[in-house]
């Protein structure tokens, strides 16, 4: 049996691109800026205030140079259409506009990932994700429980919360929910059981030990999910699901923006969702109500603030994701954003998809109702899929699961 590969079996195997040459070393290098950037930003969520003796914010100035090389080198190694390329261009241009505007810089990497994103794969970016929280989570931990970094201590409603090495606990809370959803991603397809255990395991850490209500409910809500892809096998039942999914997120960011233009704590019904979600919807109210929409953004700098954390003054505090994104950076990259949503759910409804992409972003911005994360490529991974839906012809990553 002859069992020699030669280039023509290669290509008809659909593995052209895997080779020697610049394509290969520039997604290579993609890959390795996104496990830089993972691992910065979460080190910016924890009380590691120096790394090896190294101030931590220089330490991420230095890996967010690098990261800018290897993501240009990916960019100009990719290929699209004259119009893609303009699009691309006005993305980064738009993201750094509102970073200098807002002086926060988590959109401006959205930008720069997902125009880079050509020939990407989820399940590899799931698979960084999955690795470099689980390590970076078990050392933080691991540091507090020994005095090496602060443990924060948080009270809330009479309630002692600690923060084991994380800046809040919320951020425990979510990496713990962020566990789940990428080891599920790698299984998507097999039997769910294994996924259902960790859920249920991280939901009674965060309820009893972590008290971060918001990623709790969001891991429960990740069983009936699991259970869904797990159940619809035939194309009418995917297709119903799909759509439920897709519009559930579409009301998740409409009501929020309408929510926050309108809350008012005489309307019960809005007081008590403003209650079960930690004033999160009378904090972008008032926000909002403090100045008229910016194109770029703003940082709110100029007045004074209305939150306190730990007894320190904070300029701008929403948790809401998609409140956020309008009032810290603006509309003009809001609509870019939230435009960018509606595009991908249309390709995805239109190829028909059903895979851990889907998954993956449902549950993703819809906890963005809770916190910023939703929203940040670091954590929604699956928000690279912005680029082969609108700027890229590789199509792949909506077609099957090997993503």
């Amino acid at each position: 049996m002859n069992t020699r590969l030669n280039i023509t079996d290669i290509k008809n195997a659909g593995f052209e691109h895997v080779r020697l040459g610049q394509v290969d070393a520039a997604l290579f290098g993609y890959y390795v800026a996104f496990t830089l950037y993972s691992i910065c930003s979460f080190i910016e969520l924890t009380t590691f205030y120096e790394v090896f003796g190294v101030d931590r914010q220089e330490v991420i100035k230095f890996c967010q140079i690098i990261i800018l090389f290897l993501l240009l080198f990916k960019f100009v190694s990719q290929r699209a259409s004259f119009s893609g390329w303009l699009l691309a261009l006005a993305v980064v241009l738009i993201g750094y506009k509102s970073w200098r505007s807002s002086g926060e810089n988590w959109f401006f990497w959205l930008c720069l990932f997902v125009v880079c994103s050509d020939k990407v794969r989820i399940r590899t970016l799931a698979a960084i994700s999955l690795s470099v929280i689980s390590m970076l989570f078990v050392l933080t931990v691991t540091c507090c429980e020994l005095g090496l970094i602060e443990n924060r201590l948080f009270v809330r409603s009479g309630e002692m919360r600690f923060a084991y090495g994380f800046k809040h606990p919320n951020y425990l809370g979510f990496y713990l929910m962020a566990i789940c959803i990428f080891f599920s991603t790698l299984r998507f397809g097999a039997n769910p059981l294994p996924d259902i255990v960790l859920i249920l395991v991280t939901f009674l850490i965060n309820i009893f030990v972590v008290g971060s209500r918001s990623s709790a409910i969001m891991s429960l809500a990740q069983i009936p999910l699991l259970l869904v892809f797990d159940y619809c096998k035939a194309q009418r039942s995917r297709n119903i699901a799909r759509f439920s999914l897709l519009l559930m997120v579409l009301v998740a960011i409409a009501g929020s923006l309408a929510v926050m233009v309108v809350y008012s704590p005489s309307i019960p019904a809005l007081r008590q969702l403003n209650t079960l979600l930690s004033n999160r919807f009378s904090l972008a109210h008032s926000y909002y109500s403090m100045q008229p929409l910016t194109l770029f953004g703003s940082d709110f700098s100029g007045h004074a603030p209305i939150y306190w954390e730990l007894g320190k003054p904070t300029n701008f505090i929403v948790d809401n994701a998609f409140c956020h994104i309008l009032l810290r950076y603006g509309i003009i990259p809001s609509i870019f954003f939230f435009g960018g949503v509606l595009a991908l759910m249309v390709v995805l409804i239109r190829k028909q998809t059903w895979n851990s992409l889907i998954f993956g972003l449902t549950l993703m911005l819809l906890f963005g109702i809770g916190e910023t994360l939703g929203a940040r490529v670091d954590c929604n991974i699956f928000l690279v899929a912005f680029g082969p839906a609108l700027l890229f012809s590789d199509k792949s990553v909506f077609e099957s699961d090997a993503c």
